[in-house]
This record gives structure tokens, C-alpha cells and sequence, in this order.
């Protein structure tokens, strides 16, 4: 695993969230661990960039984990996780939520979501989360 800070060439990861400021704090962690990030405001735009990244399909092969909160305008994140399914696509999802109610966390899991982190967001443990993710995919 390649030291903080440290360039990890390819490694793509979007963050979708429709609060500016929680998109920039999870964008400072992440680019702090050498990951190239997209951000999208909404879950229109978190679907028209995983459709582009589809139909690219060198960018594809190169997003490693979609972070995205649930409730934003558009479409929920767990609506965006069954697309995703849908397509057939196993790419790993990391469902950000301010109120993880037991009913939530549980499709969530049913639908194959990597994990479900509260919100306030713990750095250490999104952090973890994110290098047990990227490790397995690179």
C-alpha cells in the first residue's frame, strides 16, 4: 500500500454528496492518501458520470470506489447502488448517511453496498474503510 500522499497512479474514486463542504472534506482525505477524485453534487450527476465512465471504458478500469451520500436530490444513494447492480457492474460503494436506520443499513447490505458509514464521518475509520477497498482492487 503506498504511503500517504503518495501517488496511486489510476486509482479513481468519485464522491457524490449535495453538501459542498462534506464533499470537500472527504475529496482532502482522499486526495491525502495519493487517490485521483471526481466529485458530483447530486445523484443525477453521480449516474451521468458512471455512464460515462462506462461508455470510457479506460475510465472505468480505473474507478476503484464510489462514495456517496444517501439522501441528495436526484436519486438516493441506494438507488444509484441498485443501477449499479443492474448493469451488472461490482464496483465498490461506500453509503454515507446521517441517519442509518436499522431498515436502511440493511438493504444497503442486501443490495451488496461495501459499507455504511454515519455521519459525522470518523476519518480514521472512512479511511480505512478506503484502503481495505483499494488494496483488493489494485
Amino acid at each position: 500500500m503506498p504511503r500517504p500522499n503518495e501517488k496511486r497512479k489510476g486509482s479513481r474514486v468519485v464522491v457524490a454528496d449535495d453538501d459542498g463542504e462534506m464533499r470537500a472534506l472527504l475529496r482532502g482525505w482522499l486526495e491525502g492518501e495519493g487517490l485521483d477524485v471526481d466529485e458530483v453534487s447530486d445523484g443525477v450527476a453521480l449516474v451521468e458520470y458512471l455512464v460515462r465512465c462506462w461508455m470510457e471504458d479506460s475510465k472505468m478500469a480505473g474507478l476503484r470506489l464510489v462514495v456517496t451520500d444517501q439522501r441528495m436530490p436526484g436519486f438516493c444513494g441506494t438507488r444509484i447502488i441498485e443501477a449499479v447492480r443492474l448493469v451488472g457492474e461490482d464496483l465498490p460503494v461506500l453509503l454515507v448517511t446521517a441517519f442509518p436506520e436499522p431498515a436502511l443499513v440493511e438493504h444497503a447490505l442486501e443490495l451488496g453496498v461495501t459499507g455504511v458509514i454515519a455521519k459525522p464521518v470518523d476519518q480514521e475509520d472512512f479511511l480505512a474503510r478506503v484502503r481495505a477497498v483499494i488494496g483488493e482492487r489494485e
